[in-house]
């Protein structure tokens, strides 16, 4: 089968607002180079990291990120909501804890990851400096003005790398939560329901071994009923459906073809039945993973992307993948 791939837009103007208009797309609009303005009374974007789009709006998270000199400095975080038809910035609201990541929204809720600030040491590992949080906002009743609730994702105070909270999957009945780590290959587990941490930084789920001296990264992502977990360090990929049991009854198999590099999967989406596809950010490649197969079977094949992609979506017969470094927006026929 011939896949068409399509560059759908390009350019150095897109640098920071590629993501917004991602989103666009995603949702039916046609893509344009055109900027979106900020109101005279809101902000701009900062950093921004996640994103998610409903009916009006494309909300985009700031993640605050800005460098003094050689260290990595976090202005507060905030979500910026853009108003789909205008294209300005409409609102922007504060979040509670820093370097806002993620957003998902459920059941007329948005839920905002707040994954903390991060710092590396004089060996270049990234350890953990502030605690995390989940923000929610209540999108029922028209453009929200403030933050409904917050749950505090303490970080580990004697294990300075674990923490960093930048992914999340919710349950169907919307109750529980699983986060990923940037920094390590641990999950968390929050109940969302009664707003606490069920498996927080003080005891992690370890999906992924991280040796001491090292750092990980862990993506979650929804799959059918359950989770996928990819783990950029270890070419892997989890899939599971326990959610009451901490995803201990899991399946997992390398999604990497070569043994003496690092891959890279950054995100997954599925496919028809037991088909991922897998976005692989340092082998600059789409993977297409047959998880009904023991080990997964994988075309590794399938489609080339640009340079550092780190972000993928599917809509109808079309994958779309965000490209940091070519500035790039990929959409993959399949």
């Amino acid at each position: 089968m011939v896949r068409k791939i399509d560059n759908l837009a390009m350019g150095s103007t897109l640098t920071a607002l590629t993501v917004v208009f991602f989103a666009s797309v995603l949702a039916g609009c046609t893509v344009k180079p055109d900027p979106v303005q900020p109101n005279d009374t809101v902000g701009d974007f900062f950093s921004p990291q996640g994103i998610v789009a409903t009916d009006d709006w494309i909300i985009v998270a700031n993640s605050g990120y800005h460098f003094e000199g050689s260290e990595q400095v976090f202005a507060p975080g905030s979500v910026v909501f853009v108003d789909r038809k205008t294209h300005e910035i409409v609102r922007e609201i504060k979040t509670t804890q820093l370097n806002t990541q993620f957003l998902r929204v459920e059941k007329e809720k948005l839920y905002i990851v707040n994954g903390g600030s991060t710092d590396f040491d004089d060996e270049g590992l990234a350890t953990v400096t502030s605690d995390g949080g989940i923000d929610i906002v209540d999108l029922s009743k028209g453009l929200p003005t403030g933050i409904e609730g917050n749950i505090v994702l303490p970080r580990n105070a004697d294990d300075a790398p674990i923490g960093a909270y930048k992914s999340m999957v919710i349950n169907a009945a919307g109750t529980i939560a699983y986060l990923g780590s940037g920094t390590r290959g641990d999950v968390f587990k929050v109940d969302l329901k009664n707003k606490k941490a069920l498996r927080g930084a003080d005891d992690p789920i370890a999906v992924f071994k991280t040796a001491a001296g090292e750092n990980g990264l862990t993506v979650v992502r929804p799959w059918k009923d359950g989770v996928a977990i990819v783990n950029y360090n270890s070419d892997e990929l989890c899939l599971s459906d326990d959610w009451d049991g901490d995803l201990k009854e899991r399946r997992c198999s390398t999604v990497g073809v070569n043994g003496e590099l690092v891959e890279g999967p950054i995100d997954i989406v599925q496919g028809e039945g037991a088909e991922a596809f897998v976005l692989m950010t340092i082998a600059n490649g789409l993977y297409r993973v047959d998880t009904s197969k023991t080990p997964f079977e994988i075309d590794y094949q399938y489609a080339k992307t640009g340079l550092a992609n780190n972000q993928l979506q599917k809509r109808g017969d079309y994958l779309y993948i965000i490209n940091s470094m070519d500035n790039n927006l990929q959409g993959i026929n399949q």
